[in-house]
């Protein structure tokens, strides 16, 4: 017998659109030909049966023949639905994995079912997607999405989530307005997406503003690429950005630092020029007072000299802290009993018409490296200035609280420290006064010399600390953010 090669068969592919009907209404036709056939056996060997008794039968006969054949029908169109919901499901699969293939961004599989196979298959694909996603978005630096051409957002990884306020198990595959929120403060950085897609366009480093649900504005900076198909036509957004607010608090400080370098020397050498005079103004002021003991007028006079003469040493000693810090002398401190002593001072100085003083302490807070005289004035300044700014119906908080783990100090996240905040209401610092209040010798004040939140900041700063303030909706809130280990001082 000769060999032979090859299939005896061909294979014929037929859609399963037409073969799960066929086959249903096979099915139903042949339940339906059992019976009819059953019942013709019955009536061929039952001739003892009464004439009535076979018309019966015929009748049950006719009635089968119509069921049949509707169950046929039922049968086709219960196949043609069970054909459309089993192929809906593998085309989205197949369309997903066609996407995969062309390089662009995959869309969840939707199918129209619930608790079957066919949305238990979905599911795994959309998962297996899912972590082939974040496991190559979770390897790139920086905070990524991948949006579709509708704005979707496919993916994101961890970093994003944790820079726009997403919490890790919350679904993200909706728009990406619905998802940020749409309020005014994220228009910018929707609007920018949209652009980028319609334009075809690469944004580069753009900087934007973006205010999370329930926290403060940031400035992001970021890129977005569009992705594109094999066949170069845009299906979606490559979105890579950082947080840049870090970035800008560093800038602002190293350009008022170079700033108050300037202004320090300048400062010394008017000091040193001021200070000499002053020093011969008051001797010779002292002397007069001495010729003249008995002379009521000269007194008075001499005595108003030597007291405004000691005010402009006091603010020459400021000068000269200011341009030469003196060395540290840390010690271990406990932050509350220092804002304590701050308070009770403050309160004395302004006790006349001063608003109310709310004090909460954690004492849970552990203690933490200072120069103890110097954090005393730079705490006392910042509580003067909001008793000052209340009035006296108004009220001045001030609280200390321990983090543990969500401060960065020296370009390092995540370290523990002490945070005091000092918060007065009955006034709102504008936006451009909030720029300048840090910078030596401006004060909104008739008197003063606009060195003391200069002063302050410098303090803070040689303590690798740091001081922000808030101002909104008729509250002023001053923040002081202090490292608690030694390594930071």
């Amino acid at each position: 017998m000769p060999a032979v090669s090859g299939h005896l068969f061909k294979r014929v592919y037929v859609p399963m659109t037409y073969t799960l009907p066929i086959i249903m209404a096979i099915l139903a036709l042949s339940c339906g030909y059992i019976a009819i056939e059953f019942l013709d056996y019955m009536l061929g060997h039952g001739s003892a049966l009464p004439l009535q008794s076979i018309n019966e039968v015929m009748r049950v006969i006719k009635v089968l023949k119509v069921i049949t054949v509707m169950f046929v029908i039922a049968g086709a169109v219960l196949g043609i639905l069970m054909s459309r919901a089993i192929n809906q499901a593998i085309e989205e699969i197949i369309a997903s994995h066609g996407q995969i293939k062309e390089g662009a961004p995959v869309r969840p599989v939707q199918v129209q079912a619930s608790g079957n196979e066919l949305e238990r298959l979905s599911d795994s694909f959309n998962r297996t997607v899912n972590q082939l996603n974040n496991y190559i978005l979770d390897s790139l630096m920086g905070c990524t999405i991948i949006l579709d051409q509708n704005l979707n957002v496919l993916s994101m990884n961890a970093a994003a989530r944790k820079t726009l306020h997403i919490p890790d198990a919350a679904e993200i595959h909706e728009g990406l307005a619905e998802l940020l929120g749409k309020g005014g403060e994220n228009r910018e950085f929707i609007e920018l997406m949209r652009v980028s897609l319609l334009e075809g366009m690469v944004s580069s480093s753009r900087e934007v503003p973006f205010t999370p649900a329930g926290g403060d504005m940031v400035t992001l900076g970021l890129t977005a690429s569009v992705l594109r198909n094999a066949r170069k036509e845009p299906v979606g957004l490559f979105v890579i950005f950082k947080d840049l607010t870090r970035i800008k608090e560093v800038q602002k400080q190293m350009q008022r630092t170079e700033k108050m370098v300037s202004l320090g020397r300048l400062s010394a050498s008017i000091a040193h020029e001021i200070r000499n005079p002053l020093g011969s103004i008051k001797g010779l002021t002292q002397l007069l007072m001495e010729r003249a003991p008995e002379d009521e007028k000269v007194q008075r006079y001499t005595g108003v000299m030597i007291r405004e003469i000691e005010r402009l040493n006091g603010v020459v000693q400021n000068l000269l802290n200011f341009a030469n810090p003196t060395d540290h002398a840390f010690e271990r401190c406990d932050v509350k009993d220092i804002v304590r002593e701050v308070v009770a001072l403050a309160s004395y100085k302004k006790a006349e018409n001063r608003p109310r003083i709310d004090e909460e302490y954690d004492t849970t807070a552990p203690a933490i490296m200072a120069e103890r005289e110097k954090l005393f004035q730079a705490l006392l300044n910042i509580v003067i200035n909001a008793l000052e700014a209340a009035g006296k119906d108004d009220a001045v908080q001030i609280r200390t609280k321990f983090r543990a783990e969500s401060f960065q100090f020296r370009d390092m996240d995540d370290h523990d420290g002490v945070v005091i905040e000092i918060s007065n209401t009955g006034s709102t610092i504008d936006p451009d006064t909030m720029e300048k209040i840090f910078d030596p010798f401006f004060t909104t004040k008739s008197e003063g010399s606009g060195l003391g939140l200069a002063i302050t900041q410098q303090i803070i700063s040689l303590h690798n600390g740091n001081l922000k303030v808030r101002s909104k909706d008729n509250l002023t809130t001053f923040i002081i953010e202090l490292p608690i280990s030694a390594q930071y001082v």
